[in-house]
């Protein structure tokens, strides 16, 4: 049986061999960690296969291969595997560090709220940017910003690709883009949610998977809310 403090840990992948290759190693060092679940939504790098290999090795490491695609989707298909109550989000292209993901860990296990969120913010004053274009920079701050009116919990990230939640509030989700934890938020406005600075990098290999009609879709999402307000 889990601990009462061990999470698990769910990363959306898609050709992301080289970041994986890095990060892989060193997570699976991590403690309380339940399981590791990749979810590679049919990369053509070769992703699978290494990620095979390990598992092989390492009965924690699952893989869940996939043909269809979506990061949203994609971490919903995750959750199914966790036996935990709790998962991590985060990328596998080298932007999330894992000194971060144990100060995520370690926030909620001090913090002892059940149902709590923790977002690694990239806006706080202790965070740091790093390798990241300028305007897509600016574009998530002013988007963030937006956003922030529209929920009542009290994150500056709330497009962080990095969080911790509920695995009951993760399944509840259904968009299928990039803005999961948006919607996450939206579906859970009176869980305590508490932010954590991160160092966040320019991402080793792999693409990104924001789409511009998810971004289109994202403010159809904050519109309606401003209008259900008034």
């Amino acid at each position: 049986m889990p601990t009462p403090i061990s999470v698990s840990i769910i990363i959306p992948v898609l050709n992301e061999l080289i970041g994986l290759k890095q990060l892989l190693p060193k997570l699976l060092l991590v403690e309380n960690i339940c399981e590791l679940v990749i979810v590679d939504d049919n990369s053509v790098d070769g992703t699978a296969q290494f990620v095979s290999s390990m598992a092989a090795v390492h009965p924690k490491l699952l893989l869940l291969q996939r043909t269809q695609r979506g990061l949203g989707s994609a971490v919903r298909d995750g959750a199914k595997l966790c036996t935990s109550s709790h998962a991590i989000v985060m990328d596998g292209d080298g932007q999330h560090r894992i000194d971060d993901l144990v100060s995520i860990v370690d926030t909620w296990k001090y913090a002892q709220e059940p149902n709590g969120i923790i977002v690694g913010s990239r806006f706080l004053a202790q965070s740091s940017i790093s390798g990241f274009p300028v305007y897509r920079l600016w574009l998530s701050r002013i988007l963030n910003t937006i956003l922030k009116l529209t929920t009542r919990n009290k994150t500056s990230d709330p497009l962080s690709g990095f969080f911790l939640a509920p695995i009951t509030v993760i399944s509840s989700t259904n968009t299928n883009g990039f803005k999961i934890l948006y919607d996450l938020l939206l579906r859970s406005q009176d869980n305590p949610c508490m932010d954590v600075p991160i160092s966040f990098s320019g991402r080793i290999g792999g693409k990104s998977k924001a789409r511009l009609s998810e971004l289109v879709e994202l403010l159809k999402i904050v519109s309606m809310s401003f209008a259900r307000r008034r």
